[in-house]
């Protein structure tokens, strides 16, 4: 029968093997990390490492299955604009009017058209006959300053860089090349800071000790030094990262973690040309959508052939 000594020293080598069984546990995971199942580079990946597809083969060829019902494009509305496609010989002609012709036939194209709402906000001022006095009005709780954004737009923000995972320079440059809008990447990071801390709020144990929450923490700490997190949005000199190649591979990345693999190596190579164009757009102060429609307009990307538009 062993000692209170043996037995409290045996109950010592116990809690010291759980906790290094722990932290094995901890350094092997540590150790098997790569850029496909962690947020790694792909650069820190090891020599010849096998990549492994995340997609299951289902047996089927690719393309619509036998049985399937097909489904066609359906108008979401009634036409906002008709436009007649008229013959070229009748372009100038003195008599285009008094021509009776037909519809052929109709084609219709559907596209989207983004408005940007302004709502003016009148903080009015009575004097009330009853009373005798001045009744004065109130402003909205979320109008705090003589211009600010509306929820749509901070809501859209949120959502695309948490849901979407769009970097928060892209989300700028949406903003301002899409919708006109010459949102701050501050206002950005403020926004998703302060929706990091209304969905991980402070609970605290039965003592009062206030816990540990990795996300709460990581909140508090960028509203704590904000300014040296968003340096890069007004001192020019600091880079948002250190790799410039690597942001270029990175569309890649994520192109596999989301769809799994590419399906052939056309589409790969048809990728990599569309994400190259717009990568060189980009650097050369190119808004996206702009070089996107140019291409799609057989027009020139170059700086210069879009400055003379």
């Amino acid at each position: 029968m062993m000692t209170p000594e043996e037995q409290a020293y045996v109950r010592k080598l116990e809690e010291t093997i759980v906790k290094l069984e722990a932290r094995i546990a901890e350094l092997e995971r540590r150790l098997n990390m790569n850029s496909s199942n962690s947020s790694k580079p792909p650069s820190t990946d090891k020599p010849n490492q096998k990549k492994r597809s995340l997609r299951k083969p289902s047996g089927k060829k690719p393309g619509g299955q036998s049985g399937h019902k097909g489904t066609t494009l359906k108008l979401p509305c009634a036409p906002s604009k008709i436009i007649p496609c008229n013959p070229k010989e009748c372009a100038g002609c003195a008599l285009a009017g008094q021509c009776q012709g037909k519809c052929l036939e109709s084609r219709y194209e559907i596209d989207a058209e983004i408005t940007v709402v302004v709502r003016k906000y009148s903080q009015m001022e009575y004097l009330c006959p009853k009373s005798n006095t001045c009744l004065r009005g109130n402003f909205p709780e979320n109008i705090t300053a003589t211009k600010c954004y509306g929820p749509k737009i901070q809501a859209l923000a949120i959502g695309m860089n948490t849901y979407c995972a769009v970097s928060v320079n892209k989300i700028h440059e949406f903003f301002t090349s899409v919708l006109k809008l010459p949102v701050s990447t501050g206002f950005i990071h403020n926004g998703l800071i302060y929706q990091g801390q209304q969905n991980n709020p402070i609970e605290y144990s039965d003592k009062g000790k206030r816990k540990q929450n990795i996300a709460r923490r990581l909140a508090d700490r960028l509203n704590e030094y904000s300014e040296d997190f968003c340096r890069f949005f007004w001192d020019f000199r600091v880079p948002f990262d250190n790799n410039q190649a690597e942001r270029d591979v990175r569309h890649a990345k994520v192109k596999i973690k989301v769809s799994g693999c590419f399906r052939s190596l056309g589409g790969a190579k048809e990728f990599a040309k569309i994400n190259s164009v717009l990568s060189t757009a980009r650097k050369h102060g190119i808004a996206v959508i702009d070089a996107i429609m140019a291409t799609l307009a057989q027009a020139s990307c170059i700086p210069w052939a879009l400055a003379s538009e």
